[in-house]
């Protein structure tokens, strides 16, 4: 029984670890430029005549409610991390991070609780199902067969 609890013990661990392992993180920097655009920032030696990728606010989902807190020039790093289980659940989470004059004035999350819990849950199933099997064993009383007497 207690090799059969450090097993699933273990399994757990390599399921938490491949979910870890298997987290894709997306990020995006863009800056408010003086007519209200999201843009991408451009790197010191760029003409500024050149062209320059948008965004909009809606890309930045579900963060919109900070635009009238955004000023011009400030520099907004936006990253999204999910992890998969493939054919059963993608969960995800997304952070924000509004930079003014080289300063963090706003870090805004959406979704971390979630997605930290739902991967320990996914990754305790091994422990929970091994869990269930031991206590079956245990309170479940063996059949006695009868002995007939002559």
């Amino acid at each position: 029984m207690k090799t059969g609890f450090a097993i699933s013990t273990f399994l757990s661990g390599i399921v938490f670890a491949a979910l870890v392992g298997s987290m894709e993180t997306c990020s995006r920097s863009m800056v408010l430029d003086p007519q209200g655009k999201l843009v991408e920032p451009m790197p010191p030696d760029t003409p500024p005549a050149a062209p320059r990728k948008t965004y909009t606010w809606e890309q930045l989902h579900p963060f919109e409610y900070v635009q009238p807190r955004i000023l011009p020039g400030d520099r907004l790093d936006y990253f999204e991390t999910h992890w998969t289980l493939p054919y059963l659940a993608r969960v995800e989470k997304q952070k924000l991070i509004v930079t003014r004059d080289g300063e963090e004035v706003l870090i805004e999350r959406n979704g971390d609780a979630i997605f930290w819990i739902s991967m320990a849950g996914a990754s305790l199933i091994p422990f929970a199902v091994w869990s269930v099997i031991a206590i079956w064993i245990v309170t479940v009383p063996p059949k006695r067969q009868k002995l007939e007497s002559p």
